[in-house]
């Protein structure tokens, strides 16, 4: 995903690079149309800033679309907890416990 989400989505995501830097006008940010080198270049001249400083901000706000969703996180937590309590329950169950007595 990574910078894939940001520009399919430049229009959303266009606010969330405003607050980070806010010193890119309005012109520029429709100009960087979320192409990721034009942004690095941009924040590199706006703040005055050496380039791989630059990259390295991009970098870490990219990174924050590369995290899984945390609902679904916590959706799949829920499903392996019961995964889990199923299992345990089964092997409680006596019926099933003759069989591992017997052996």
């Amino acid at each position: 995903m990574g910078w894939n989400t940001v520009q399919g989505d430049w229009q959303r995501h266009m606010g969330q690079v405003r607050i980070l830097w806010s010193k890119l006008t309005e012109e520029e940010l429709q100009e960087i149309n979320g192409r990721r080198e034009k942004l690095v270049d941009k924040i590199h001249e706006r703040y005055h800033i050496p380039q791989d400083a630059a990259e390295e901000q991009v970098r870490v706000f990219e990174s924050r679309f590369d995290d899984i969703n945390p609902h679904l996180a916590e959706e799949v937590k829920g499903m392996q907890e019961k995964s889990l309590a199923q299992a345990r329950n089964w092997a409680l169950t006596p019926a099933h416990n003759v069989g591992i007595s017997q052996c």
